[in-house]
């Protein structure tokens, strides 16, 4: 169990990284249509991803958010995939949307567990790449005029950003699990 959930954070770290990778290497010649492509396959594979993670049979504390997380990711990339939204401004407000909803998900389990009162080391890495993209849609979203600057220049390092935060949640993971136990030690 306990290897098959960092492996599915590495995997989702590493897919965030790849994207960010071919982001940065083809912007500046990237059409609309291959953009909104890439977008999709990043998308929904993140959000297979995600859902894996949620419906492992010892899932991590917060798989509920795991499988949010997953669905609208899913959603979204097919969207892009199916819905054939060629006008920038439909582009940009999708993707926009889409990052505040994973980036608002993201944080929700280090809300949660403030709220619950139980530690919260193992939340931090997934509530930052999920600041990330909050910060990232949110400024797609409230300048589009200068939303295309936006995309070229912070789409890629946010998905960098959000990649190395997960490549951390699963280091982090690792070490906090009982690798004895299969499990999270009980908090105090």
């Amino acid at each position: 169990m306990f290897r098959r959930i960092t492996t599915l954070y590495v995997l989702r770290g590493l897919l965030a990284l790849g994207f960010a990778f071919v982001l940065l290497l083809s912007w500046h010649q990237m059409q609309l249509g291959s953009l909104v492509l890439v977008f999709g396959v990043y998308a929904s594979t993140e959000g297979v991803l995600a859902l894996s993670s949620g419906k492992l049979s010892s899932p991590p504390p917060g798989a509920s958010f795991h499988v949010f997380e997953g669905v609208v990711s899913v959603v979204f990339g097919l969207d892009a995939l199916l819905g054939f939204h060629f006008q920038r401004l439909e582009v940009l407000a999708m993707t926009a949307l889409w990052a505040v909803a994973t980036g608002l998900i993201r944080m929700a389990p280090l809300v949660s567990a403030i709220v619950n009162g139980r530690e919260a080391w193992d939340d931090l890495a997934h509530a930052g790449a999920g600041a990330a993209s909050l910060a990232f849609g949110v400024c797609v979203l409230l300048w589009p005029g200068s939303a295309s600057l936006f995309f070229a220049v912070l789409l890629a390092p946010y998905a960098a950003i959000a990649g190395l935060a997960m490549l951390h949640a699963a280091r982090t993971y690792k070490h906090v699990i009982d690798p004895a136990l299969g499990a999270h030690p009980k908090s105090g």
